[in-house]
């Protein structure tokens, strides 16, 4: 019986390590992580991101601490893999802020102990909003704009390429 239990075990050990494996390759194949949010004409993470179960009910916020923290596990995991990442601004905030949010982002990669060359930092600003402006303008209360906003202030992580090694 006891070497049943270590069999099991292990390969319950063994499952969740392939899992694992799977998620970081599937990153590579174009899925993304939940992009990084932020406070309004700030750099301060919002935890905007709403996670929801198999039911699509909120179950709870992502907090970006975490997303940033899987995506330095999986950089790290994954040491070929070349980064963009992506500022963003809502409507009514100052384009530079797009490039102050995307260079938080960085700095937080390099002090978790990603190599700086495989990280390069792009402001889109407010160019390509999740909700575009005729949308949100067509929007009929303060919370619905207000929310619209929320989705386009943003850093986004793209894979670009695989480095040689």
């Amino acid at each position: 019986a006891m070497f049943s239990t270590f069999s099991i075990m292990r390969s319950i050990f063994l499952s969740v390590i392939f899992l694992i494996g799977l998620l970081s390759a599937s990153l590579a194949q174009g899925r993304k992580l939940p992009a990084i949010s932020f406070e309004e004409h700030s750099t301060v993470y919002a935890n905007a991101n709403r996670g929801y179960n198999e039911k699509d009910r909120y179950t709870d916020t992502l907090q970006d601490v975490l997303i940033l923290e899987q995506l330095s596990a999986i950089l790290t995991q994954n040491g070929q893999l070349l980064i963009e990442i992506v500022g963003h601004t809502a409507i009514n905030e100052s384009d530079t802020l797009g490039a102050q949010r995307a260079d938080v982002v960085y700095a937080a990669l390099v002090e978790a102990g990603i190599d700086s060359s495989r990280l390069t930092v792009v402001n889109e600003a407010h160019s390509s909003p999740i909700i575009s402006d005729d949308v949100l303008f067509e929007l009929p209360s303060a919370e619905e704009k207000a929310a619209a906003n929320q989705k386009n202030r943003r850093v986004e992580i793209g894979v670009v390429g695989k480095r040689e090694e």
